[in-house]
């Protein structure tokens, strides 16, 4: 305010005014209605330059000009794979921060066989997401699963292997401590867990707690998958072999320079579950 009031003696102590003795008045009507409209403009203008019209911004500083401006309104929810490389094929992951994440995941489930559909629903969100939180490639985690378990919660392996990403009781366990190791948690233990942030419907209580498992069960699946891609330096190939035959056996084949992955009827199912899904990304660019 009172830059405002600074203003307005500049202004009216040119030649014809003087606000400390008497008015002279020495100019016609219409000099005077010029000079009282800039006056108001002015005056208007420079309020309006120290916010004093904005409850918003009174006395909020800096800070709050930015965050006005880098604010306005909710953003759009989208996957990121920025740091991913597709594990077979052509699959263009970059372009799913175009394509809203409800979209992606109707489409994710529609690449499914017709017969499919009806298991793969439940999981595509919880897929998609906890894919994007890991940034591993969700294609191939699907069609690990597909290959695995066929997307049957239930199923277990004559082995002993479990649910939808079939893992072993022995390697559950210890993936859980590596991560209770390094202070990490998995996101059904956070704070900020929420059902709906994986599923696209509303769950019934007595429901909870099994799909919590589930949960539980795709991301154990995932992380091993992460650290077994990392282990073989970010070969697909070997990574899904030995999440069907086992590390150590797959480092012993490359240690005796014996073939890996030649004829493998799991690699083989795999690659071609990928393709099938790969397939359907067209429709995101529709």
């Amino acid at each position: 305010m009172e830059a405002a009031i600074s203003t307005i003696r500049r202004v009216f102590s040119i030649k014809g005014f003087d606000l400390s003795g008497h008015y002279l008045f020495e100019r016609s009507i219409v000099t005077k209605v010029i000079l009282v409209a800039f006056v108001s403009a002015l005056f208007l203008q420079t309020l309006m330059e120290f916010n004093h019209f904005s409850p918003l911004m009174h006395f909020k500083g800096e800070g709050a000009i930015k965050e006005l401006k880098l604010a306005p309104g909710p953003r759009v929810k989208t996957y990121s794979f920025k740091n991913v490389s597709p594990s077979f094929g052509l699959v263009e992951l970059e372009h799913f921060e175009n394509v809203e994440s409800h979209l992606v995941d109707q489409v994710f489930i529609s690449t499914f066989p017709r017969y499919m559909r009806k298991k793969v629903k439940p999981f595509a969100k919880a897929i998609l997401k906890l894919s994007e939180l890991h940034q591993i490639d969700p294609f191939w985690v699907a069609s690990i699963m597909w290959t695995e378990s066929h997307f049957d919660w239930k199923a277990k392996s004559h082995v002993g292997a479990m649910g939808l990403m079939q893992l072993m009781p022995k390697t559950k366990s210890w993936l859980y401590w590596k991560l209770r190791k390094k202070g990490q948690f998995l996101v059904v233990e956070k704070n900020n867990f929420k059902y709906a942030d994986y599923f696209n419907f509303k769950l019934k209580s007595k429901e909870k707690r099994l799909y919590k498992y589930r949960l539980v069960n795709i991301e154990l699946g995932i992380i091993y998958l992460k650290r077994l891609l990392k282990r073989f330096k970010g070969n697909h190939t070997l990574a899904t072999v030995a999440y069907n035959m086992g590390p150590s056996w797959t480092r012993r084949r490359i240690n005796s320079n014996l073939p890996v992955g030649q004829k493998n009827q799991y690699l083989s199912k795999v690659k071609l579950a990928y393709q099938k899904l790969s397939d359907g990304l067209w429709q995101l660019k529709l």
